[in-house]
């Protein structure tokens, strides 16, 4: 986390016009290039709206396309189709039929619909010329990069790239957090010992467990708590991570850290207690070797009638 001297200086060397600001970059050059684009419509009375052209000239290329492969294939979302389709069809440029199955929606562009794209190939040469022009050589190249882009924050988001770090309780006291920052996380696993970790985690440390946190910029994003046990085991007693983060690796690498602290401690054994609500921790447990077992204990609120264990070999 970067400390206040270091902020400053950041917004010192920051170029306004460089790679933080692309997303408004982009955004300012789609709105210019709409504007401009209907302004030739506009001249050459062709009736036709700019935004209408990707979806018509996408319906003309595939005949017959239904609405969900119609916003697959022009990375639109269904919604925005959806709306675009009520003003196509109330202009007499699409008909919208029942397809096969019954919850699927055909559309085929309509006697009009082909003369109006018919009618701008001229305008869409001109457009293509000049942005050719501008644009020189480097257009491919742009191009290129821009869906390289485009499809790789599809795969994994901008969050999703940015780094982390899992830290013990004692270390958090370094870290600038947001002052609301454990509010964001969501529970996937309580053991109910009625225990409040995150505000008193002293106990479980001082009898010979621990506290991880995932920190990602100021945010804590994911947590777990161990307790140590008799015989050298120990218990998950608490995971919880910010629900973006939930099927993204987070648990796993907490996982993965709590085996290296208790291999450190030369524990035998890391178990949980579960039971049937708790679904997303118990497809966790098991997809990580964890051994499930019968067990029933009352906590509390919670009846456990599972334990999934894990041995530790040192």
């Amino acid at each position: 986390m970067p400390v206040m001297n270091e902020k400053e200086e950041f917004f010192n060397q920051i170029d306004l016009d460089g790679t933080i600001t692309i997303a408004s970059r982009i955004k300012r050059l789609y709105e210019l290039l709409f504007v401009q684009l209907q302004e030739l419509y506009d001249l050459r009375d062709r009736g036709f709206k700019a935004s209408w052209f990707s979806i018509l000239a996408s319906i003309r290329k595939n005949p017959q396309v239904d609405f969900k492969t119609l916003a697959e294939v022009t990375n639109v979302s269904a919604s925005a189709v959806s709306q675009t389709m009520r003003e196509l069809e109330t202009n007499n440029l699409v008909q919208i039929t029942q397809g096969q199955d019954r919850r699927s929606r055909m559309i085929k562009l309509t006697d009009k619909a082909i003369a109006f794209l018919d009618s701008v190939v001229p305008d869409l040469m001109d457009i293509e010329k000049v942005i050719s022009n501008i644009m020189g050589d480097s257009s491919s190249d742009l191009l290129e990069k821009l869906n390289v882009l485009e499809k790789s924050l599809k795969e994994k988001s901008i969050i999703e790239r940015i780094d982390f770090e899992i830290v013990t309780e004692e270390a958090l006291a370094n870290w600038h957090l947001q002052e609301r920052s454990f509010s964001k996380l969501d529970k996937i696993y309580d053991a109910d010992l009625n225990m409040n970790f995150e505000s008193n985690p002293e106990p479980i440390i001082e009898a010979g467990g621990q506290v991880f946190y995932v920190i990602q910029s100021d945010v804590v994003i994911a947590s777990i708590v161990l307790i140590a046990r008799e015989h050298s085991c120990f218990e998950i007693a608490s995971i919880k991570v910010v629900p973006k983060f939930k099927d993204k690796g987070i648990v796993e690498a907490l996982l993965n850290k709590s085996l290296e602290f208790i291999q450190s401690k030369s524990g035998k054994q890391l178990f949980v207690l579960t039971n049937s609500k708790f679904k997303i921790a118990n497809k966790i447990f098991s997809q990580h070797n964890f051994l499930k077992s019968n067990f029933v204990e009352q906590r509390g609120s919670e009846i456990f009638d599972r334990k999934y264990s894990l041995d530790i070999n040192n």
